[in-house]
């Protein structure tokens, strides 16, 4: 919030010659994390060390969830306006300032569907950060006070909620979003980190969010040196779900629970679409786990028997 006047210091000096440098275009993307890692540190961007198009997709992919990075595009809609200040009205009829009014920031996803509604409610988190990109690919968020980070916007506790607005004669399905910035936050503070001081190999604009993939295992193909399994997305129709398409034996990892040791997989037929057909060495009636690992992809691990 603003610091209160403090005479002893003066006011402020107000030469203007790069005031248009920081300002703030409409958000076109927004990128969520979590305000703190596991650790226990504050989540920030290292401004001594260049962005990459590396350094970002690593954000994404990265194993550890508090410090995983979560792309949200094709914003439409937005608005990000802060309420009137609060002021308390006098006896004399002077007012007295109390404090900034609320910040709020609403947009909408065209075109999204119930299950990508399940994932946005996952953003209800209590220490819920944001950056803003524009359509410039320019990326902003709150400076340290020794300028030397980039830290996300503190999201209010609480204040994230979404819901799926359906489809009319007039009007695509979307799903809405609104939440509030942290009363700490200080407009003052945002800065930009404009694409030219990037690395030229960085398209902000271009990345997007993880992809969940839950391996299904097909009991009824299973044997001793073969596991039949499905790469499901989280979307599809009822009984349809869509699949994940062009995986190598490389990508696939299995275990075997019993012997407590990995399985290698020899080879990886795609029979069907994202259904696959594992080739492995014997490992008769133990019981074993299938997973995957595949950049832009986020694959849960499964647990089933192998065949005798």
């Amino acid at each position: 919030m603003p610091q209160a006047c403090e005479c002893s210091v003066g006011l402020g000096n107000l030469g203007d010659k790069f005031a248009a440098d920081n300002i703030m275009r409409v958000p076109r993307m927004l990128i969520f994390v979590n305000q703190y890692s596991i650790a226990g540190g504050r989540n920030g961007i290292d401004l001594s060390v260049e962005l990459t198009d590396a350094s970002v997709q690593a954000l994404i992919d990265q194993s550890n969830k508090s410090l995983r990075w979560h792309f949200l595009d094709e914003l439409e809609d937005v608005e990000n306006l802060r309420a009137d200040p609060v002021f308390q009205e006098l006896a004399s009829g002077r007012r007295q300032y109390i404090r900034q009014g609320v910040k709020t920031f609403t947009a909408a996803i065209y075109r999204r569907n119930p299950q990508f509604l399940k994932q946005i409610e996952r953003m209800q988190c209590p220490t819920l950060g944001v950056y803003m990109i524009d359509n410039c690919g320019d990326l902003y968020g709150m400076i340290s006070s020794d300028g030397a980070t980039l830290y996300p916007m503190r999201v209010g506790t609480g204040s994230f909620s979404s819901n799926l607005v359906e489809m009319t004669y007039s009007e695509e399905q979307k799903v809405m979003i609104s939440f509030d910035f942290d009363r700490i936050e200080k407009d003052s503070d945002v800065r930009r980190l404009p694409k030219s001081e990037m690395n030229a190999d960085l398209d902000l604009l271009s990345k997007d969010g993880l992809y969940n993939i839950a391996p299904v295992v097909v009991t009824a193909s299973v044997t001793a040196t073969s596991v039949r399994v499905e790469m499901n997305y989280d979307s599809g129709t009822a009984i349809t779900p869509n699949r994940l398409e062009g995986l190598v034996a490389g990508d696939f990892a299995l275990y075997n629970v019993t012997d407590d040791a990995s399985v290698t997989v020899d080879s990886a037929n795609e029979v069907s679409p994202g259904i696959y057909d594992l080739t492995i060495l014997t490992q008769d009636g133990d019981a074993g786990t299938v997973t995957a690992t595949k950049s832009g992809y986020d694959i849960s691990t499964t647990s089933f028997t192998f065949g005798s």
